[in-house]
């Protein structure tokens, strides 16, 4: 869900450099203790420095997986 509404908040930043994302995610959720609000921020940072500094017409790939415990 967090990534999905990261997604849509920076999706006419993509689309206005033509951008092409692709999502890896894991196929089972991924719980992050935090402040939620702190955490969609920051994946909207990260999102947006990638449109910014991506060359036009360039491919990003966020790739999110569970490391082991």
């Amino acid at each position: 869900l967090l990534i999905k509404d990261a997604v849509q908040a920076v999706q006419p930043q993509l689309d206005s450099y033509g951008h092409q994302l692709t999502i890896d995610c894991a196929n089972s959720p991924i719980v992050v203790e935090g402040d939620a609000t702190r955490l969609l921020q920051i994946m909207e940072n990260l999102l947006a420095n990638a449109a910014k500094y991506t060359p036009a017409r360039g491919k990003i790939l966020l790739s999110l997986q569970k490391e082991q415990e």
